[in-house]
């Protein structure tokens, strides 16, 4: 029922802000943990992001690197230069 709730109240939030004639940013950014893999995966974080940016001149894809989320919108919003960490991925490996 919660997840409902909250589910409901972000979708009001959306179409609210996407009725707006201003543009408008929501990120919602979940990180689920560290897993552990026998062998490296394309999945071996796992994120749950929901990303609502009214202006964007270009659409944010899975494979922006999640530090470079923000400098990616607001070079894009704002017309700024920020510098981009290197695309990198770290697996753990381990008894589980």
């Amino acid at each position: 029922d919660q997840l409902k709730y909250t589910n409901s109240v972000i979708m009001d939030l959306i179409k609210y802000l996407n009725s707006s004639k201003k543009n408008s940013i929501i990120i919602f950014m979940s990180d689920h943990g560290y897993h552990y893999f026998d062998e490296p995966t394309e999945t071996g974080i796992e994120f749950d992001n929901i990303l609502f940016i009214k202006g964007l001149k270009t659409p944010i894809t899975d494979s922006v690197y999640i530090p470079n989320i923000f400098p990616v919108i607001l070079d894009q919003l704002y017309d700024t230069t920020i510098p981009k960490m290197k695309n990198t991925r770290i697996y753990l490996k381990g008894n589980h």
